[in-house]
């Protein structure tokens, strides 16, 4: 079976009381994901890029032909 490397781009948002821009950012990188009460939240998928894997052998018939 093929293999592909996926990578996904999602979009979070929110408002974080801070300091300043610094501490914002600091609190955002810990404020999402399991946290129900994070205030940075999902908003969107921003892009989905695919591309199939060759595997090893399919590499070995282009080098043999």
């Amino acid at each position: 079976m093929p293999k592909f490397s996926v990578e996904m781009r999602i979009d979070f948002g929110g408002e974080i009381e801070a300091e300043n821009e610094e501490e914002a950012e600091k609190l955002a990188w810990t404020s999402w994901g399991d946290n129900s009460d994070a205030p940075i939240t999902y908003e969107s998928v921003y892009s989905i890029d695919v591309k199939e894997i060759e595997s090893e052998e399919e590499e070995e018939e282009l080098e043999d032909e």
